[in-house]
């Protein structure tokens, strides 16, 4: 049970932050995911970075992975659930910035992004 209660702060202050701070600069057709997304995982999971795959689907781009260590073995960053993390980006003025995100998530963590954020059709299927 300790565990589980660890993983709820680590969610909470992922809803919490401030997206703007993450983007990429580069205005080509995908985002640079270690670039986007490094500020994001040295606050939410120290050491680690992020392994998966991307789909972009026009302004949209949706990350699917695991947070894992510099021998690319998945690693459950401290509090959360597990090593699977998300994370929606959008271009806005040309830059990548992201909209949403879960690192350590449990299952199913972004079921309601299409509603939330307006996705195209299948950018969250695999």
């Amino acid at each position: 049970m300790k565990f589980i209660a660890l993983a709820i702060p680590l969610l909470v202050l992922a809803s919490c932050c401030p997206f703007s701070l993450f983007s990429d600069t580069r205005t080509g057709a995908e985002p640079d995911i270690d670039k986007v997304c490094k500020p994001l995982v040295n606050k939410m999971a120290p050491g680690l970075q992020l392994d998966g795959e991307l789909k972009v689907m026009g302004d949209w781009a949706f990350f699917l992975g695991d947070t894992v260590n510099d021998a690319g073995e998945a690693v459950i960053p401290a509090g959360a659930v597990s090593s699977d993390s998300v994370v929606l980006m959008c271009k806005l003025k040309g830059k990548w910035q992201v909209v949403d995100f879960g690192i350590g998530i449990s299952d199913a963590y972004y079921i309601g992004w299409y509603e939330e954020h307006d996705l195209p059709e299948g950018l969250l299927e695999p």
